[in-house]
C-alpha cells in the first residue's frame, strides 16, 4: 500500500514538474488573430530556467494538402518552413513570421533531450473570404440573367415556329 502511494506521489511530482518546464508558446497578435499572407506575427517563446544559455531547435511545419479545398498557395502545404537552431541568452526567444497559408501549423522545439509540440490553427483571411462571397453572389446573378435571356429567346424562337406551321 505504501508503495501505491509513493508511486503515485512520484507521479504527481513528475507530472507538475514537467509543467512548470514547458515552453510556452504566445503569439502578438493572437494565433485567431493572423491574417495569413498579411499579419507579420512575433512568436515568442518563454523558456524554463533549465532551458536557457542552450542550443534551441525551432521547426514548423505548414498544413498538410487538403483533398478537396486547395488553399491559394498550394505548393508550401506540408513543407516544413522553418528549421533553425539558436542560442538562447535569456529566458525568451521572439521570432518574427509571415504565415503563407491558412490552416493547422505543427511546431517543434527541441533542446538536447527535450522536445516539445505544439500545434496552432490559423483561419482564412477575412477579405479573402469576403472577396469569395461577392465573386460567388456575381457569378449567380450572370448566369441568373443569361439564363433568362437564353431562355428568353428560345421561347420567342418556338412560339415564331409555331406561328408559321399554323400559317
Amino acid at each position: 500500500m505504501k508503495y501505491l502511494f509513493f508511486s503515485l506521489v512520484l507521479m504527481l511530482s513528475a507530472t507538475l514538474l514537467s509543467a512548470q518546464e514547458k515552453i510556452e508558446v504566445t503569439s502578438e497578435p493572437a494565433f485567431d488573430e493572423i491574417g495569413p499572407d498579411v499579419t507579420v506575427a512575433k512568436l515568442r517563446f518563454k523558456l524554463p530556467e533549465k532551458l536557457r544559455n542552450q542550443k534551441l531547435r525551432i521547426e514548423l511545419w505548414c498544413p498538410p494538402k487538403q483533398s478537396f479545398i486547395s488553399t491559394d498557395f498550394p505548393i508550401v502545404e506540408g513543407t516544413k518552413l522553418i528549421d533553425s537552431t539558436v542560442y538562447t541568452e535569456a529566458d525568451n526567444y521572439e521570432l518574427d513570421y509571415l504565415y503563407p497559408i491558412r490552416g493547422e501549423y505543427r511546431l517543434k522545439l527541441t533542446s538536447g533531450d527535450y522536445v516539445q509540440e505544439e500545434s496552432f490553427s490559423l483561419n482564412e483571411n477575412s477579405s479573402e473570404v469576403m472577396n469569395f462571397t461577392i465573386l460567388v453572389f456575381i457569378l449567380a446573378i450572370f448566369g441568373l440573367i443569361s439564363g433568362l435571356v437564353i431562355g428568353k429567346g428560345a421561347y420567342s424562337k418556338a412560339a415564331a415556329q409555331s406561328l408559321e406551321m399554323e400559317g
